[in-house]
């Protein structure tokens, strides 16, 4: 599916295996997908993305050009698996990035090596893993990460100096970054889970 609003909002039922979808101008991007969608290029110039489907998403490419606070990109499977290859928000100073996989894991599938999300305030929610997918780590350009996975193992690559909101996973736990890292909250197992994993910083 092709969908292209020179002016105006985005807002669509889908029920396709691939999407490309852009704003010219000012419009945020609303789609509710009915099973497994690939986000071939979704590109809003001046505007929130928004991004719901029952099956697995793969991310290739997803892009909120305009670095602002409303600006966000929020993808949410509800019983799949997210896959990214490129999530951009703005320049990564104010717009943020949540990806959840509510019932999957998370995983990079970025054809070359490169960032996969670039966002203020990073927010990965996992049911069984993170940067867990064929050994290849989820690799950020952030402010702030918020990480957790109720089982599997989470792995982040961050480019630069970052803040560890929280970290919490059953699994095993490794965020490298190249410059200062700062843990201001908890890195923990998740609640109700039994202490097992390692915690590489």
């Amino acid at each position: 599916a092709d969908v292209t609003a020179t002016g105006g909002n985005i807002d669509i039922d889908t029920e396709a295996n691939e999407l490309t979808a852009m704003t010219t101008s000012d419009g945020n991007i609303d789609v509710t997908e009915s099973d497994d969608i690939e986000l071939v290029d979704v590109y809003s110039d001046d505007g929130y993305i928004d991004v719901y489907a029952v099956g697995n998403i793969t991310a290739t490419r997803v892009e909120s050009d305009t670095d602002s606070d409303e600006n966000d990109i929020d993808i949410y499977s509800d019983d799949g698996d997210v896959f990214i290859g490129e999530i951009i928000a703005g320049s990564g100073v104010d717009a943020d990035v949540t990806v959840t996989a509510e019932d999957g894991e998370i995983g990079d599938v970025l054809a070359t090596p490169g960032d996969n999300i670039i966002g203020d305030v990073v927010t990965l929610i996992a049911e069984s893993g993170i940067g867990d997918f064929n050994g290849d780590d989820i690799d950020t350009v952030a402010n702030t990460l918020v990480l957790t996975s109720d089982e599997g193992d989470i792995d982040i690559d961050e480019l630069d100096e970052v803040e560890v909101a929280t970290a919490m996973t059953s699994g095993n736990l490794t965020i490298e970054s190249g410059d200062t890292m700062t843990v201001a909250g908890p890195v923990t197992p998740e609640a109700g889970a039994e202490p097992g994993g390692d915690v590489l910083l």
